[in-house]
């Protein structure tokens, strides 16, 4: 049963990433054939919340955007720590996207968010999207330090240098040509 518990879980961390890889390079096909493929997560709260937060990903990319809702909050529900963030951070960017959630909620929910998740691409995703939206706000200094932050914690990722470049092109705009 060991050896049968090994193969299943190997085999849904195998199709986890591969669909993911697909989600990533925009592949919704090879995505869809991997989901399709993965095997039962059983009661284990990490495979499920995995699974979940995949499923919700490809209905996001496919378009259906209330399925993708329903899948966020059941993969928040599983409370696997790394997948409930991720699942509120897509779920409130998904709503922000969609209007049904404006700016001051969308950064309120990104502030608690910062608090309650450090490191890896989350904590970067979510600080670029708090910048944007203290940038909308006019919040310049807030904004800028927020950039500040995902550069200096993030020295190697190809995103904080476009961010870098990006907060010297505001920094110019407001503080020195007066925008």
């Amino acid at each position: 049963n060991t050896v049968d518990n090994t193969g299943r879980d190997m085999a849904l961390d195998f199709r986890i990433d591969a669909a993911m890889a697909g989600l990533e390079t925009g592949d919704l096909d090879f995505a869809k054939r991997m989901v399709r493929a993965m095997p039962n997560p059983g009661h284990d709260k990490k495979d499920l919340a995995r699974t979940l937060i995949v499923q919700a990903r490809l209905a996001e990319a496919q378009g259906q955007p209330e399925d993708a809702k329903i899948l966020y909050d059941q993969a928040e529900e599983t409370g696997y720590p790394p997948v409930q963030a991720e699942a509120r951070f897509r779920l409130a960017d998904l709503k922000h996207r969609s209007g049904e959630m404006d700016d001051k909620g969308f950064a309120a929910e990104l502030e608690k968010l910062r608090m309650a998740w450090r490191g890896g691409e989350l904590e970067l995703s979510v600080l670029r999207a708090l910048a944007n939206i203290r940038l909308r706000q006019g919040n310049i200094q807030a904004a800028l330090e927020l950039m500040r932050t995902v550069s200096l914690n993030f020295p190697h990722s190809d995103a904080a240098h476009v961010l870098a470049g990006r907060m010297s092109d505001v920094f110019a705009n407001y503080f020195i040509s007066g925008g």
